[in-house]
């Protein structure tokens, strides 16, 4: 979902409505389960998954790292193989998609959050800062950071008791994240120009890429 606006408001800026959705590319978006389905080692062969080679040019892969990258770890090593089979054809420079989102996002979201008594956290508004959140985002995934930079919690839980419950990671449902975040990003008409420049390196290498292949 995140991509897909990337990309309308990418085309926005540029006064263009060239490419369209479904005629000129399609938007396939997956879990981490899914990975199971891939076969990546070529001296394995397994007929009853994909062999990565099978993947064409005609794919442009987004991928979290999970901050995975520079270990030893299976998700590190696919992440690899990936890079090298499908070259210019594969981001994976985030750790969460949800990293790619702005700061100012995320502050209006927890702003508009309504006061609960059964949850264990608040909105805190004074441990925002912007430069901070985003240099936390390059080594954070965003739960993390979330919780340092927005939220505290009320008086007589700890971290020991609330830290690990579901409702402290303060984004629950991914799915449902991404509507109220993509509906911020919609009312405060933001701009390409305001995306963080990471996640405007992702749109144009994705644009390209369709410009390419739609070409003539």
């Amino acid at each position: 979902m995140y991509v897909r606006k990337f990309l309308e408001l990418y085309q926005n800026e540029h006064e263009s409505n060239e490419f369209e959705e479904d005629k000129h590319y399609s938007i396939v978006e997956y879990g981490g389960d899914n990975i199971i389905h891939f076969n990546f080692d070529d001296e394995d062969p397994d007929e009853l998954t994909i062999n990565v080679e099978s993947i064409t040019k005609n794919n442009f892969i987004v991928a979290d790292n999970d901050n995975t990258r520079d270990t030893e770890g299976k998700k590190a090593k696919r992440l690899e193989i990936l890079n090298e089979k499908l070259a210019g054809n594969f981001f994976s420079e985030h750790i969460e998609i949800e990293n790619l989102i702005p700061f100012c996002v995320y502050k209006k979201y927890f702003e508009n959050i309504p006061e609960s008594a059964a949850r264990h956290w608040e909105y805190k508004d004074s441990k925002g800062n912007e430069a901070d959140f985003v240099s936390d985002l390059t080594s954070m995934k965003i739960g993390e950071a979330l919780k340092k930079h927005f939220i505290g919690l009320k008086e007589g839980f700890s971290a020991t008791d609330s830290y690990n419950r579901k409702d402290i990671s303060c984004i629950g449902d991914k799915t449902k994240l991404a509507l109220k975040l993509i509906n911020i990003i919609e009312q405060e008409k933001m701009s390409f120009n305001d995306l963080p420049e990471i996640a405007q390196d992702l749109t144009k290498r994705i644009y390209k890429f369709i410009n390419e292949k739609n070409a003539d």
